[in-house]
């Protein structure tokens, strides 16, 4: 099958991906305030409110260490993906922790938002998840448990080859006389 070599690549390639899209909707007594995106909260941004009176305030929101950190994760899980097929066993290992440091490094992110909101705004702001933030958890959870099964795959194969190897060693003619 043709997409088995690349699905690892496609996972984080689609983790990555997402966070371009709307990651989180923020409003204050019903009201929309303002939508992020990932990149958004990854790289910081600045946001215009209307005053009731007088002109409308510029705020700079900092950039989310946790949002730049899956981010990076996804970019480190395509590099891996790309080059890294050639490691084997080990490549599967390695990319099957990256996503799940990528799934819990979501997590992080959304209690790490919602308190940041929560403080600033005293309790009345309410954080809504969208669909980027859900698919990139996704995209690191498929990743992570696609590379787990490869590995795991990958392990019994050799393991079988071993075995394999053994009992061909053991049943021919010269394996078990050769010493005698």
């Amino acid at each position: 099958m043709i997409v088995k070599p690349y699905a690892s690549l496609l996972l984080y390639i689609g983790a990555v991906l997402c966070l371009f899209l709307p990651f989180a909707t923020v409003s204050c007594g019903g009201m929309h305030v303002m939508t992020f995106t990932g990149q958004e909260l990854a790289t910081g941004t600045h946001i215009t409110t209307v005053q009731m009176f007088g002109p409308p305030k510029s705020q700079h929101i900092p950039p989310n260490p946790f949002a730049a950190g899956a981010g990076l994760i996804g970019l480190l899980g395509v590099v891996l993906s790309v080059i890294g097929r050639r490691m084997g066993a080990r490549f599967n290992l390695m990319a099957a922790w990256i996503g799940v440091l990528g799934f819990v490094d979501m997590l992080f992110l959304k209690s790490n938002l919602a308190d940041q909101i929560q403080k600033q705004s005293q309790g009345v702001a309410k954080v809504e998840w969208l669909s980027g933030y859900t698919c990139a958890i996704l995209f690191f959870l498929a990743a992570a448990a696609w590379n787990a099964y490869e590995h795991l795959l990958d392990r019994k194969q050799r393991m079988l080859g071993k075995q394999w190897q053994k009992s061909t060693i053991s049943d021919s003619p010269e394996g078990g006389a050769a010493g005698s």
